[in-house]
């Protein structure tokens, strides 16, 4: 059976780009899909005339009209359009990355002091330690964190090692004898780079994306 839209059943889709829901009164409910998921036709492709279900990443099922008008949102996921678009989204995803990244390496410098505590904020955002007077490859550690002031000030600069695990893997290697070694280590060749990132998924992705570009020494 195809419909209208040329969909089968069975067939892969993927989002374009970022679909933002919205409620009945076309107000964003919060809820985003982001691009690249796939999702799948289901077989009987829909209850009701005119309407495809689809099966989405997250298990659940979305209704969608059945009109030509669904490949401006969808492509299918093994046809040559969608692998040349693939290609041009990498692209993108890339370009982002490598300028949030010229941004975080561009940014202020902060040294670990008693003052620290203060000027961090309450934010989520990935963040980057490394050695004063050192060039952007010398990083010594790269994470993120919902909250960067408890994060960086009470875990890794007062925390044990149990709350750091900068701290476990400096002691683990037998390069400091306990955390008060590590935090006079932070206090005299160290400095603080940050950047809010506010969405959770875009801060996980940039952190693996800036650990892999500078190669932090205690980055696994």
């Amino acid at each position: 059976m195809e419909l209208t839209s040329g969909l089968r059943p069975s067939d892969r889709v993927v989002l374009k780009s970022d679909l933002i829901m919205h409620d009945v009164n076309k107000k964003p409910t919060g809820e985003v899909h982001r691009a690249g998921l796939i999702w799948v036709a289901l077989a009987g492709l829909g209850r009701k005339p005119g309407v495809i279900e689809f099966i989405r990443s997250d298990g659940k099922i979305h209704l969608w009209l059945d009109r030509s008008g669904i490949f401006e949102v969808f492509d299918v996921a093994d046809s040559p359009t969608f692998h040349l678009a693939r290609e041009s989204s990498m692209d993108s995803i890339i370009s982002s990355y490598k300028e949030i990244l010229i941004r975080l390496i561009a940014s202020r410098h902060y040294i670990f002091d008693k003052d620290l505590r203060s000027i961090l904020p309450e934010d989520g955002g990935v963040y980057r330690i490394f050695e004063k007077d050192e060039g952007w490859n010398r990083s010594i550690f790269i994470g993120q964190s919902t909250n960067l002031r408890g994060r960086i000030y009470d875990n890794h600069y007062s925390g044990n090692r149990k709350s750091s695990i900068l701290k476990k893997k400096m002691i683990r290697q037998a390069l400091f004898e306990d955390e008060a070694a590590v935090k006079k280590y932070l206090s005299d060749e160290c400095s603080l780079q940050f950047i809010l990132i506010s969405d959770p998924i875009d801060r996980s992705l940039f952190e693996h994306f800036a650990i892999s570009v500078l190669r932090p020494a205690y980055n696994d």
